[in-house]
């Protein structure tokens, strides 16, 4: 019997939980008690995000599951990528420097003919003591052009510490990942009528006892960077995730300030930024989490609970993006339709059900996203009969040219604010767990949405709401935070 089959609730006609629900599992002071013994990290810190993504991939995702249990670690190419990191490294060790930044290296775009980081590098060069970013390869590529900014490269360091994790797991490291993993799972039988299966079960064990393992190599390998960069600030990627809280609570030993700057959409729907009221006021949880939290305006900050003090600071990115894309010429009626990387063929449904209903003088153009992109580009160009494929590389680019903006869940709604005029979501069980909360127009089906779109005020946001989703100035924004938090210049 499969995984899923033995979820005996997960039929169509189930009511989809909000997250608050979901994080009752976690609403259990003894969930936090077994810990790493080296570190004072509660192991559920360490398996929490994978846990429940395994609910929602049963529960939300029918075409493609949100998170994979197989290993497709291609051991040969990071093997030839861990080698070119250390000759890199070698050749440009790293120096004393304001700020340290962890990155992930997956924001990285082609900008005057070098790698630019969109998500790190304004931040770098914003720093008036300079910074230095450790930053993993995305995909284990290298990339293909120099590096714009002072950087050393993840790879090696991290390939070692998988290897040795491997090779060190002991007896106690499983007993304290079963210990977590069996609460976990009996609390969502209880609470949600929801169990993993055993063979899920037991790679949740794997992983927290892998992850369990790895803790203090982490956080051994956070503290060889601080003696080589000697920061005051630790600038983090995806700080609020289980894989960055060794690195956090080593920085804060240190008397380090961490912020985790925005990256992506955090709504009131998303499991990394929200928690239980018992790892709300677990100091053990507290520790391996950033101190501040960067966002990208007032908006952001108010959709979460983490006990993080939030900051606005702004997009830098999308500020410097905004200053060369061409507006929306008036009368235009183009409606942009943003895949999700999940459902596809739910998303060409759509725009085919929608040009149908449109009356003539619309245009409607299906923006693949980047987890979908290459299977699109290959399809036969009869999929796209009666609708358009969106090329532009830039999705601001084509948000500035767009009428209106169409999605399930996407960040790019967001990123619509202030370019398209007018947004739109599809009221979709999906949608109503990661968006609860949002100003945008819903939709119940193309039928709706055809009616809401030739509504000409229908969609329309105020000013001010732009203002509190996009904060305006992030250099003075940025500039002031690291002044007032002792981590201005030397």
């Amino acid at each position: 019997m499969s995984n899923m089959s033995q979820n005996k609730n997960l039929g169509q006609n189930r009511v989809m939980p909000a997250l608050a629900q979901l994080l009752e599992v976690e609403n259990e002071e003894a969930l936090l008690n077994p810990s790493c013994p080296v570190t004072g990290i509660p192991v559920w810190t360490v398996v929490r995000n994978q846990f429940f993504r395994l609910i929602m991939s049963d529960l939300l995702y029918v075409s493609q599951p949100l998170l994979s249990t197989a290993d497709r670690m291609p051991r040969a190419r990071i093997a030839q990528a861990a080698l070119r990191s250390i000759a890199h490294n070698l050749a440009q060790p790293p120096r004393s420097a304001q700020v340290l930044i962890r990155a992930t290296g997956v924001g990285l775009i082609e900008r005057e003919g070098r790698s630019f980081n969109r998500l790190t590098d304004y931040f770098a060069g914003a720093a008036p003591g300079g910074a230095w970013s450790f930053e993993d390869l995305a995909s284990w590529d290298w990339p293909a052009l120099p590096r714009c900014c002072d950087v050393s490269y993840t790879t090696a360091a991290f390939a070692a510490i998988r290897l040795r994790t491997q090779l060190g797991i002991t007896a106690a490291h499983r007993a304290l990942a079963r210990q977590t993993v069996a609460l976990a799972v009996s609390r969502a039988e209880r609470l949600l009528d929801w169990t993993p299966g055993s063979e899920r079960k037991n790679w949740l064990e794997q992983h927290a006892a892998r992850r369990l393992a790895a803790l203090p190599l982490q956080r051994a390998t956070m503290r060889g960077w601080l003696r080589q960069v000697r920061p005051a600030l630790f600038l983090v990627e995806e700080g609020c995730y289980g894989q960055m809280a060794a690195f956090n609570a080593a920085a804060r030993e240190q008397g380090v300030l961490v912020a985790e700057f925005q990256h992506g959409a955090v709504t009131a729907g998303h499991d990394v930024y929200n928690v239980a009221p018992a790892l709300a006021a677990s100091a053990a949880y507290r520790r391996g989490l950033p101190d501040v939290f960067l966002g990208y305006g007032s908006w952001w900050n108010a959709q979460f609970n983490l006990p993080l003090d939030k900051r606005v600071i702004g997009n830098p990115h999308r500020a410097a993006a905004l200053q060369t894309v061409a507006t929306r010429q008036d009368g235009a009626r183009r409606v942009l339709v943003l895949g999700d990387g999940r459902e596809l063929q739910a998303h060409l449904d759509c725009c085919r059900a929608l040009v149908a209903r449109l009356p003539a003088g619309w245009e409607v153009l299906f923006r693949p996203h980047p987890e979908e992109q290459r299977a699109v580009l290959a399809m036969d160009n009869a999929v796209f009969s009666g609708f358009g494929l969106d090329r532009e590389s830039d999705i601001y680019a084509s948000l500035a040219q767009s009428e209106a903006v169409v999605a399930e869940l996407s960040t790019g709604l967001f990123d619509g604010v202030g370019l398209a005029r007018r947004i739109f979501v599809w009221d979709t069980p999906k949608s109503r767990f990661g968006l609860p909360n949002h100003p945008f127009v819903r939709f119940s089906d193309v039928a709706a949405l055809a009616t809401a779109l030739q509504a000409p005020q229908e969609g329309d946001l105020a000013p001010e709401q732009c203002e509190s989703i996009w904060a305006s100035d992030w250099r003075t924004r940025f500039t002031e935070f690291l002044a007032a938090s002792g981590a201005g210049p030397r």
